[in-house]
């Protein structure tokens, strides 16, 4: 069975989710209750389609109220509405339901690719079948994206004796010294691979950075995160927990 994850925050997931219009404010789902976490008010659910905003997939979602959360536990069937503004969502409503349905499997494959290293080394994202994978797109130019890499390191070597991989593609032009110098300052252990081009980003329909892609050992890509993470905070372990689930 394939592994789940949660999204540390709702992000607009682009070619993932067809999103709806944002005059339409208000929408209705269903699924299962996979975590709950009442000191960040977030609920992660495995849900079925959202008619007219977002595909089945597991994430979290914030709460407009802790008492929503309370009673839910994990395996819980629950009807909820969802309210969008812009590209933020929040669950105003929740309450359980009657279902059997089991937690669904996400079915989004992560397309294979070839880069090179810092040394030159063709590195293939089917080299890493098997590990659950943290592909992350940045530039040196960037941030949020200098700012979570120390957290990305922090994480990988927690859990990468686990089954964690993490790729970082660099979308730094011209010379790749300044890549090099960032690397050495951070002390970045995980490979870095370079997409001057964009090719590969492109791809991925990576349109701002820094963008992250956290995909199951199977290949599948379970969610993918815009923005700046704290890859080594509370909800970002729990989702390692469960993407690394046998």
């Amino acid at each position: 069975m394939r592994s789940l994850v949660i999204t540390i925050a709702l992000v607009g997931l682009g070619w993932l989710l067809p999103l709806a219009s944002l005059s339409q404010n208000l929408y209705q789902g269903e699924g299962l209750v996979v975590a709950v976490n009442e000191e960040k008010r977030m609920v992660v659910l495995d849900h079925e389609e959202i008619q007219g905003y977002m595909s089945a997939m597991v994430i979290g979602f914030p709460v407009a109220s802790p008492g929503l959360l309370e009673g839910l536990k994990p395996g819980d069937r629950v009807s909820f509405t969802l309210q969008v503004t812009g590209p933020s969502a929040v669950i105003v409503e929740i309450a359980k339901a009657e279902s059997k349905r089991k937690l669904s499997k996400p079915e989004l494959f992560a397309p294979d690719f070839g880069l090179s290293d810092l040394s030159g080394k063709t590195v293939r994202l089917s080299n890493f079948r098997g590990k659950a994978i943290l592909l992350n797109f940045w530039a040196t130019w960037c941030a949020p994206c200098r700012q979570e890499m120390a957290s990305m390191e922090r994480a990988y070597r927690e859990y990468k004796d686990r089954g964690l991989a993490v790729l970082a593609v660099s979308l730094d032009r011209g010379s790749q010294s300044a890549v090099e110098a960032f690397v050495r300052q951070l002390n970045l252990s995980f490979p870095v691979l370079l997409d001057p081009t964009k090719k590969i980003a492109n791809i991925y329909r990576v349109y701002g950075l820094p963008t992250t892609y956290l995909i199951d050992r199977y290949g599948y890509i379970v969610v993918r995160e815009y923005g700046g993470r704290d890859w080594s905070s509370e909800m970002a372990r729990l989702g390692f927990e469960l993407l690394l689930r046998e």
